[in-house]
Parts: structure tokens; C-alpha cells; sequence
């Protein structure tokens, strides 16, 4: 059965090729990034390959919760079916910076924008997929506070003190598994499923490549990381898409595969989120405070 499958970040890295996956399935499409041109580019491009017919573009800059709530208002007037959605759009920032909304940029693109989203979307899930939605949030295995410091107050995430490419990134991720567990308690598990995927250290993603020199250092050094935590004996996996594209498909569309809600998925097994994220206090603590930050902005859920 053909489904509609929302992917932010669909124009470069893991997004670009879960998109190609699921369009090779005959899987509808919508792709959305924050860069028009790059959309229409994108879009173009694989129509060389695939049915045009199965995909859409549309302009969506996770860090903009503006951006995010004209997005879902457009996506409502558009289409009449949503059965998958993959929150995969991602920043690596070189530098502190801040988004239009006054957050830090790494917390508010990785996970406050697609907190926003979930939520404008979480009622056309609802009414209109074919079968039990699902929600699949992209995620990392570097998360847990365990692995190194995390300011473990939730509340000093979006504004930090002091900033630090690696921390920030990692604190966006833990706040994605904590997203995903939330989702999973909220939401009834016969009509959406949320899982939390790991894709894996996969360098040539491009998640860093553009962000300039500390980056690209940056990604070396998770690479590096891994492959010490391995040789140690608690391995943070290298994947590759020929790994991780298959799995990814299979949890996001393949109605035959089982998918627990809550469930969280490194690369091509069954994994666990951090103590942290399983915390329902931290759960609790997280999304009351994304709705103030959303709302305290003049935005409506």
C-alpha cells in the first residue's frame, strides 16, 4: 500500500537517500527543506530517476518556528493523507549561534522545530493515515550523559551559558530521545507509533562537511570516539547507507515489520535510550518547557 511520508532534511545526506528508497517503493514524497532553491534542485534531479508524480517540495526551516507553522498550514490546505513522518533534519553550528526565535541554533533545528511540528501535524496523523502512523525521529547514539557532560538541566538547553559544538549537539539529540519516549507515552500506540532511530556515524552524510573547519574536526572525532568505545568494549557503531537505509525504510514504511512504539533502534537492532531519556521527570520537564518556549513566541498549537 502506497503511504505519504513527510522527510525533513530531504535534500542531501540520510534524507536524500531514505527519499530515493522510498520512492523506488512508490511511496508519495514530501520533500522538505529549508532551502527552496535546493528543494526545487532536489526535486528536479531525482525526477530523472523516479515518477515526479510521487514527490512534492515544499520550504520548511526547522529552526524558524514561524517557518514551521506556515509549513503545517500550507501541508493541511495540500494534502489529505500524512502517514509517516521522519524528523530528520540536523545542524552542526561551528559557533554559538542563535535562531530567529532566540534559541540556540543546534537545539532549535535538531529538536525544537520538530517538536512544533509533531505537534501542528500530530491531529492529520490522526484522521487521515491509512493504517497506524508513525513517527520516526532521528536520533544518535552519543546521546547519553553517561558518555560525557551534559548539562542535565533541561532548562539551561536552549539558552546555554557556555557553548561547545560537540555538547550542543549531543544535548540535541538527548533532547530527541526524550522527545521520542514522550510522543510514545502520549500518543495511542494503535493509531501512531514513535520510534527513536540511530543512524549510526556515517561521515559522509554531509551533517558537518559545510559547517567549516571545527566541524569537520568535529566529525572525525565522533568517528574517533567510536572506534575507541569499540575497541573498549561499548561500541558506538560506524554505519554506512547501505546499512542504514534498508532499516530505516523498513521501520518507517514496511507495514509487515513489527515496529513497538517507544522502541529505539540503533542502526539495524533493537538498542535503549539513556537513563536520562527514560526518566519521566526528564520527559515531563522537557515538553512543558517546548511549549513555553513555542508559546512565549506568540504561536499557536
Amino acid at each position: 500500500m502506497s503511504k505519504t511520508i513527510l522527510v525533513t532534511g530531504a535534500t542531501s545526506g540520510i534524507g536524500l537517500e531514505l527519499v530515493k528508497s522510498l520512492l523506488s517503493l512508490k511511496h508519495k514524497v514530501i520533500i522538505a527543506s529549508r532551502n527552496l532553491t535546493k528543494v526545487n534542485e532536489t526535486v528536479a534531479e531525482l525526477s530523472k530517476t523516479y515518477e515526479s508524480t510521487l514527490m512534492v517540495g515544499m520550504k520548511l526551516d526547522v529552526s524558524s518556528l514561524a517557518s514551521v507553522a506556515a509549513f503545517a498550514k500550507e501541508f493541511k490546505e495540500k494534502f489529505s493523507q500524512l502517514d509517516v513522518l521522519v524528523l530528520n533534519a540536523g545542524i552542526t553550528a561551528k559557533d554559538k549561534q542563535m535562531s530567529v526565535d532566540g534559541y540556540e541554533s543546534t537545539f532549535a533545528t535538531n529538536y525544537l522545530g520538530h517538536y512544533y511540528l509533531v505537534e501542528l501535524l500530530k491531529p492529520v496523523l490522526k484522521s487521515t493515515a491509512k493504517g497506524p502512523a508513525r513517527i520516526v525521529i532521528m536520533g544518535s547514539s552519543i546521546h547519553d550523559p553517561k558518555d560525557g557532560p551534559i548539562l542535565e538541566d533541561v532548562h539551561g538547553w536552549h539558552q546555554p551559558v557556555k557553548f561547545d559544538v560537540f555538547h550542543a549537539y549531543r544535548t540535541s539529540k538527548l533532547a530527541n530521545a526524550i522527545h521520542g519516549n514522550a510522543l510514545s507515552r502520549q500518543l495511542d500506540p494503535k493509531e501512531t507509533t514513535v520510534v527513536n532511530y540511530s543512524p549510526g556515524l556515517i561521515a559522509e552524510t554531509g551533517l558537518l562537511k559545510e559547517q567549516g573547519f571545527m566541524a569537520a574536526f568535529f566529525v572525525n572525532m565522533i568517528v574517533l570516539h567510536a572506534k575507541i568505545s569499540a575497541w573498549m568494549g561499548t561500541p558506538k557503531p560506524v554505519s554506512s547507507y547501505d546499512r542504514t537505509i534498508p532499516f530505516l525504510t523498513k521501520i518507517a514504511v514496511e507495514d509487515q515489520y513489527v515496529v513497538k512504539t517507544g522502541e529505539y533502534y540503533n542502526i539495524d537492532a533493537i538498542d535503549k535510550t539513556s537513563e536520562f531519556a527514560s526518566k519521566l521527570e526528564s520527559q515531563d520537564e522537557l515538553m512543558k518547557l517546548s511549549h513555553e518556549l513555542v508559546s512565549s513566541k506568540g504561536f499557536e498549537f
